[in-house]
C-alpha cells in the first residue's frame, strides 16, 4: 500500500506519527532508521498460531512539503 500527501512537518515526526499508529494496533517495533530524505520502521505482528506477519513501512520526503508512505506486509512461519 502506497500513498501521498502534503504536510509541514520533518521526516522524522512523519515517520514516528505512522510508528505510534503501528504499535497502537498490535505491532511490534524490531528497527527505525531517519536521514534527511527517508525514514522508516520494521516491525513483527502474530497472526496465528503457525505464522507471523513481517510489516516494513517507509516514508520518503520531498523538498516542497509532499510526503510518500509505503506499508509492505509479508506472512511468514
Amino acid at each position: 500500500v502506497s500513498t501521498g500527501f502534503t504536510i509541514r512537518d520533518s521526516i522524522g515526526n512523519v515517520a514516528q506519527h505512522f510508528a505510534r499508529q503501528m504499535a497502537e494496533q498490535g505491532w511490534k517495533n524490531e528497527a527505525m532508521w531517519a536521514g534527511p530524505a527517508t525514514a522508516g520502521s520494521t516491525w513483527t505482528r502474530p497472526m496465528d498460531s503457525d505464522a507471523n506477519l513481517q510489516g516494513m513501512l517507509m516514508v520518503s520526503a520531498f523538498d516542497d512539503g509532499r510526503f510518500t508512505t509505503t506499508f509492505n506486509v509479508t506472512k511468514v512461519k
